[in-house]
């Protein structure tokens, strides 16, 4: 009775381990696959299901894009974003998207 209760846990804590180990090597291969060094979300503002803002970094560029369920479209180039904003990391939810858009729709 001992042994087949211990070969239940063994197999038991064995899969476990098994499953952490390849959870492990998928993330790392996932992010070694998904780290692109050229392209980077600066900030996204979603106004829907289907329909959102996008400020990217585009080499050395910045890129105001809109997309929907019809597709996507470059709204502007922008030359220069304020050096508080620059290299803002997605994560950041302090970074100014409404603030460059709203300059946009004010100067067009």
């Amino acid at each position: 009775m001992k042994i087949i209760l211990f070969k239940i846990v063994f197999s038991s804590v064995l899969i476990i381990l098994l499953a952490y180990i390849t959870t492990l090597l998928i993330s790392v291969k996932y992010k070694s696959i998904n780290s692109n060094k050229n392209i980077k979300i600066i900030e996204r503002l979603t106004l829907g299901v289907d329909k959102q803002f996008l400020l990217i970094k585009l080499f050395q560029n910045y890129y105001l894009i809109y997309i929907s369920k019809n597709g996507a479209q470059v709204i502007d180039k922008i030359d220069s974003i304020n050096s508080n904003e620059k290299d803002v990391d997605c994560k950041d939810k302090h970074s100014n998207l409404m603030d460059i858009l709203l300059k946009k729709i004010t100067t067009s």
